[in-house]
């Protein structure tokens, strides 16, 4: 559901960023937002994927009956929305410091 939002913002960052290398003022700028848009994007899937593989299993009931279903529903669904926003910022984070080497490493 959210990711609907955040590959096309993600694709927005990844034109911005390679129009960014054009300019020598702010080419520096362009490793940032490409890198962290991009690791930002791909932690958002890995924890969200691995929150929607352990997580029926874990936080849902056998027994249709039984009260765990309708909470741990609840529980997995906020856990899935949760997952993809740690994610994001996880990977955003590891993405600028990455950039920052490269941009030390690049003389920009």
């Amino acid at each position: 559901m959210l990711f609907f939002f955040i590959v096309p913002l993600w694709l927005l960052c990844v034109v911005l960023g390679v129009g960014l290398l054009f300019s020598r003022r702010w080419r520096y700028s362009s490793s940032y937002l490409i890198l962290g848009s991009t690791l930002g994007l791909i932690g958002s899937f890995v924890l969200s994927t691995a929150i929607l593989f352990l997580g029926p299993k874990t936080f849902t009931g056998t027994e249709i009956g039984n009260g765990l279903v309708f909470f741990g529903g609840i529980v997995f669904i906020g856990l899935y929305i949760a997952g993809i926003a740690i994610g994001a910022v996880l990977g955003a984070w590891g993405g600028l410091i990455l950039a920052r080497k490269v941009n030390a490493r690049t003389g920009l």
